[in-house]
């Protein structure tokens, strides 16, 4: 992973760019539906009775579930392609262009750390900032130690940041990144995690805060609704939406993973019995974990009602028997196991015990992580590569599916189910238990004149 270093130094970082405000359009040539919706919008989809808006929850709620069943899978936009290979070279030459690295003051947007907060969400924080740099016409670099918590030294080495996963820039931070941790918002995660060592609560809340609306920049108004507070936003790409687009940027930064990463995720992937490419099956999240521990998410009891017969609506819908499922959950794994609702069922083998706890995992993790310095490490149901090569192949595995069951609420969810997009070149069909991608209030949102239906 040798690179060319650059210094960290102080970066004017503005708020993304607003969008144009111009019509959505379809992913679809067959079924062209420009509307009077603007460009923070989800993304439009036709269902074979009209255009059906994918971020609008029935009764004005972000709770209630949201389901996309078209009577047909439409063809890919050509028009939408285009825009995507533009968009891919945008990243591709912002990220990798040996110019940027070579200026007198290095033309970089520096992130010295990222909030503590689980893998997924980790990886849309990323997301906004490969994003964010492209917009402002910078390479994105992240500091050595920008991701400690989920990067563990026997996998990692010295590179505690997500570049240990994906080869995300030409060149990469001097030791200027690690001191600058040393001040500010940074400062206040850092003894948090100290405080934590000694058996006490940590306040991670107000570095945290810092360091999401300082850090990247990212503020309500540049780009965040409520419903989804990872949705990106960069002009001149939104005409197919925001689920259209993190899409393209998710998808981008996967296909940065390093080769030595694809292989641990095909590995996984193999024991799974899931083979690579796209797969003619339903995949479900089914998210619980220390969230239901916590009672702050979405956790019912009826694993068969509130998941189970979602994927038995796709299957009546499109004929599909197989499922995957990816889940923190053992009592899911363990239904799985037993062919429920008739499902030729697969599951990643793991131990998911460990997910059973009343503290949050990254806390768990990054507390594990700071008092392992040997390669036993390895072995620690904790250790924090082990976790993030395990999320990375969930969300890699879902993506490459035809049908989905997702939680829109969940940061994994949102990524699979936006690289699916990518992927298929799109809109999928999906049933979500809980959230649209993005709400936004008021009973009816003018789409062609038709409710827009959050089923």
């Amino acid at each position: 992973m040798a690179c060319p270093r650059v210094s960290y130094y102080p970066a004017l970082v503005a708020s993304p760019p607003r969008a144009d405000q111009s019509p959505l359009e379809t992913l679809s040539d067959d079924h062209p539906c420009t509307t009077p919706a603007d460009a923070s919008s989800a993304g439009l989809a036709f269902d074979g009775k009209g255009c059906v808006d994918l971020g609008a929850g029935e009764d004005s709620s972000p709770w209630h579930p949201m389901a996309f069943l078209p009577s047909r899978e439409s063809q890919p936009s050509v028009r939408a392609e285009a825009r995507a290979s533009e968009l891919r070279s945008l990243l591709r030459d912002a990220q990798f262009s040996s110019r940027l690295c070579s200026l007198p003051t290095p033309h970089i947007l520096p992130v010295s750390v990222f909030p503590l907060i689980g893998f997924g969400q980790t990886l849309e924080f990323l997301n906004l900032a490969v994003s964010q740099a492209a917009s402002m016409g910078r390479m994105l670099v992240l500091g050595r130690y920008s991701s400690f918590a989920w990067t563990s030294a026997w996998y990692c080495g010295d590179e505690r940041s997500l570049r240990c996963y994906f080869n995300l820039s030409l060149c990469c931070a001097d030791s200027t990144f690690d001191s600058h941790i040393e001040r500010g918002a940074e400062r206040i995660k850092l003894k948090g995690l100290q405080r934590m060592e000694n058996g006490k609560q940590p306040d991670l809340r107000g570095g945290d805060r810092a360091v999401r609306k300082g850090a990247l920049g990212i503020t309500r108004k540049g780009g965040a609704l409520p419903g989804n507070h990872r949705a990106i936003r960069m002009a001149s790409f939104d005409m197919y939406g925001s689920l259209w687009l993190t899409g393209q940027v998710s998808q981008f930064v996967f296909s940065t993973m390093w080769p030595a990463v694809r292989r641990e995720v095909s590995r996984r992937r193999n024991a799974s019995s899931i083979p690579s490419g796209e797969l003619d099956m339903i995949g479900m999240h089914v998210r619980r974990g220390d969230s239901c521990a916590l009672r702050s998410r979405y956790c019912p009891t009826n694993r068969t009602e509130a998941y189970f017969l979602k994927a038995a609506t796709l299957r009546a819908a499109y004929g599909v028997n197989k499922l995957l499922v990816a889940t923190d959950d053992p009592v899911a794994a363990e239904m799985c196991g037993n062919r429920p609702l008739g499902f030729h069922c697969f599951a990643m083998p793991m131990n998911r015990e460990r997910f059973q706890a009343f503290t949050s995992i990254e806390l768990r993790v990054a507390k594990e992580e700071r008092q392992c310095n040997n390669k036993n490490c390895r072995r620690n149901p904790l250790s924090g590569s082990r976790l993030a090569l395990n999320t990375l192949t969930d969300i890699d595995m879902l993506a490459d599916c035809r049908f989905l069951v997702v939680n829109l609420r969940a940061s994994i969810s949102r990524l699979a189910l936006s690289m699916a997009v990518a992927r298929r070149r799109r809109h999928v069909p999906f049933i979500s238990v809980q959230w649209p991608w993005e709400y936004r209030p008021g009973p009816k949102h003018g789409l062609s004149g038709q409710y827009a239906r959050g089923k």
